[in-house]
């Protein structure tokens, strides 16, 4: 579900490429050590920098849109996103 609401936030309001994966910690347990996974879901933005990162549900639409500094009244965002993973 957080996954298609993302892919259409991003297709919606980015024109740049973008990255989004998804690990299942169960199957990819070195990755949450790497990552520092430590709750599920959780949801880690890379670029633009600092990395900042969400944990718990991401059922609110307009909280992701501000956390992804995404002014829905300029339509597009208008700095470079790179990736999100």
């Amino acid at each position: 579900m957080i996954v298609a609401r993302l892919n259409t936030i991003f297709q919606q309001y980015f024109d740049q490429v973008y990255e989004l994966q998804v690990v299942d910690i169960n199957k990819a347990p070195e990755v949450a050590i790497e990552k520092q996974i430590i709750a599920t879901p959780t949801f880690i933005k890379n670029f633009p920098p600092p990395p900042l990162r969400i944990i718990g549900e991401m059922n609110d639409q307009q909280f992701l849109l501000e956390w992804l500094a995404i002014d829905v009244s300029l339509g597009r965002r208008g700095t470079d996103l790179g990736d999100a993973s």
